[in-house]
Order: C-alpha cells, then sequence, then structure tokens
C-alpha cells in the first residue's frame, strides 16, 4: 500500500476521501410544495394524475406518471418543466433532454423539491469524523486497553 506524503498514514487518505464523499452527498428529503409554489429554476419531481395524462401522451408519451426537472413558470392554471426524466406505469425511468412541457393543474398530482437537512448532514459528518479517529488510532497502534501502565526512562 502507497503511503501519504503529507501525513505517512495511508488510511488517512481513505477516511478523508470517504468523508468527503458522503458529506458532498448529504441528506436529502423530499419535501412537498404546492404547484403554484413550486421554486421557479428548482429541480422537482412532479407525480401525475393518472386519469389526466392522456392529453399529455402527444408530449411526454404514454403512461408517464412523474416528471422529474427545473421549474421555468408558473401560469394561473399551469406548470412548465424542462423536463430531465419522465417516469412511465411501468417504473422505467426515462432521461430526456430538457425539452419544456406545460402541465395543466388537473394532472399534477403533488410536487417535491429536494431539500438539504443540516441536521441529518451534521450527524453522518460527526459519525464519519468519530470513525475516522477510530481507525486512525487503531492504525497508530493506540492501546485501548486503559491500562495506563508506566514507561520505563529512555524507551518509547
Amino acid at each position: 500500500m502507497t503511503r501519504s506524503v503529507a501525513t505517512g498514514r495511508p488510511w488517512a487518505e481513505v477516511v478523508s476521501v470517504v468523508a468527503a464523499a458522503c458529506l458532498a452527498a448529504g441528506c436529502y428529503s423530499e419535501v412537498p410544495v404546492r404547484w403554484d409554489a413550486a421554486p421557479s429554476n428548482r429541480e422537482v419531481d412532479v407525480a401525475l394524475v393518472a386519469s389526466e395524462t392522456a392529453p399529455l401522451a402527444a408530449t411526454l408519451g404514454p403512461r408517464a406518471q412523474a416528471v422529474a426537472g427545473r421549474v421555468t413558470a408558473r401560469g394561473d392554471s399551469t406548470l412548465t418543466v424542462a423536463v430531465t426524466e419522465v417516469t412511465r406505469t411501468t417504473g422505467v425511468a426515462e432521461t430526456w433532454p430538457g425539452s419544456e412541457v406545460v402541465l395543466p393543474v388537473r394532472v399534477v398530482e403533488r410536487v417535491t423539491v429536494r431539500r438539504l437537512s443540516a441536521v441529518r448532514t451534521g450527524l453522518l459528518g460527526a459519525a464519519i469524523a468519530g470513525a475516522g479517529l477510530l481507525v486512525g488510532a487503531i492504525a497508530t497502534g493506540v492501546d485501548f486497553s486503559g491500562g495506563g501502565g508506566t514507561q520505563t526512562p529512555g524507551r518509547q
């Protein structure tokens, strides 16, 4: 195994990379919002009313169950989304190029936005840091026996 030039400890690099990846991912949750309060220029997931999607078949294709994308506009009775994904009733998700689709309010069952949970992310970060300290202590040979013995002078 190669050793880190900066620290001389290969585990430090591994723990750092894993911690950074986990914290970058963070802990997100899907939060429902009213269609008319969907934030502009934000990513949303829109669940569609199954019985009302027939008129959208020409735009979205058959059996669209949900769309994901960025809100580009809201009208009195419409929500315009730059669609990046369409999920079919079969569960298959298709990638889309960001084409704008106007969704009449009657076809919108639910709109959700993704929000970062600061508490969950903080707890995850603390757990990763604690695990990193434990791994580091084990790798450097820290004695966890609690013996608290004495050292002989001149020996380390």
